[in-house]
């Protein structure tokens, strides 16, 4: 099970990153997830992502229910991706849900208490730089750097299989923490 549908909720370095390491890798179609329209524009215009839309925009178009995608990653600061892993579970989103937030407990923790049908692997890319905001995204941020996969005993299998074989894509290491 491979990751042809991406969305990227959250275009800082690291979401960015992700999105264009992931056109890099092949995946079919990445969309990319933001409130600011400079910052969707720019990543369209910059190729890290095919399709761009505000976080409204994104739910109308279905983008964050049912089947939307392969796989959300939420690239988000530790408290918006606990109020967004809440929103996906609103939504109806059943899909795969992974996060690049450098702290786990309270993203785990919202993971397992929202009431939704998409399967949780948590993750940290320990990657970064100097600069940020998507003008800093690059496709090769994450080569041979190491990437947390936080799997909890309510973990998916499968779905951590797919995020598995989604990060090392993406050129990093993985490593399992529980």
């Amino acid at each position: 099970m491979t990751v042809q549908r991406l969305t990227v909720v959250g275009l800082g370095l690291i979401g960015g990153s992700v999105a264009a390491a992931a056109k890099r890798a092949g995946v079919r179609r990445v969309r990319a997830v933001d409130p600011d329209p400079e910052t969707l524009g720019f990543a369209v215009a910059e190729n890290i992502a095919d399709e761009a839309l505000t976080p409204e925009q994104a739910a109308e178009a279905g983008w964050l229910s049912g089947d939307g995608a392969d796989l959300i990653v939420l690239g988000t600061p530790v408290a918006e991706t606990v109020l967004w892993l809440g929103r996906l579970a609103e939504l109806g989103y059943t899909g795969i849900v992974s996060d690049v937030a450098s702290t786990k407990r309270a993203v785990v923790e919202a993971a397992l208490h929202a009431a939704g049908g998409y399967r949780f692997v948590g993750g940290h890319p320990m990657a970064g730089s100097e600069r940020s905001g998507v003008t800093a995204a690059s496709a090769t941020l994450f080569q041979g750097v190491y990437y947390i996969l936080t799997p909890t005993h309510d973990t998916d299998m499968d779905a951590y299989r797919m995020v598995h074989a989604f990060v090392t894509s993406l050129g990093a290491r993985v490593v399992s923490v529980d």
